[in-house]
């Protein structure tokens, strides 16, 4: 199951694809959050954090993907979400792969896609050192 605050992020990184200013929608989907303190953070820190790194976060992707170029969209947005979780904030692999699995099954009910997220989360953990080193 997705984390609410993941949820809530990956809901705000869509919405920001299509526009508006970022504090402005971050504050009023906090504000009608049933979120306590530190999950309203987690929300902040993956937003503000995937914005602010967002090509580097797809350059790390497209490092370890077979075919980049067809990760576009909302698996772009949970792939870039992931990826800053597990590279900038430090969260367990073992945290974030679930987490992005749950959330591509959101997306894709049949399956293919969580098996696609998973590998790449996964290869962006065993080749971290490789990658900063790039």
């Amino acid at each position: 199951m997705l984390h609410p605050a993941r949820r809530l992020a990956l809901d705000l990184l869509r919405q920001l694809e299509q526009g508006g200013f970022s504090n402005r929608r971050l504050a009023a989907a906090l504000d009608g959050a049933a979120l306590e303190r530190r999950d309203r953070a987690l929300v902040t820190n993956l937003v503000y954090g995937v914005l602010r790194h967002r090509a580097r976060l797809d350059a790390l992707i497209d490092a370890v993907a077979s075919k980049p170029a067809r990760l576009r969209g909302r698996t772009r947005t949970l792939l870039r979400m992931a990826t800053f979780e597990l590279r900038e904030l430090g969260a367990p692999i073992h945290v974030v792969a679930s987490q992005a699995v749950a959330a591509a099954s959101l997306l894709d009910r049949k399956g293919p896609l969580r098996r696609v997220v998973q590998g790449i989360v996964c290869e962006l953990d065993r080749r971290g050192a490789e990658l900063d080193a790039a």
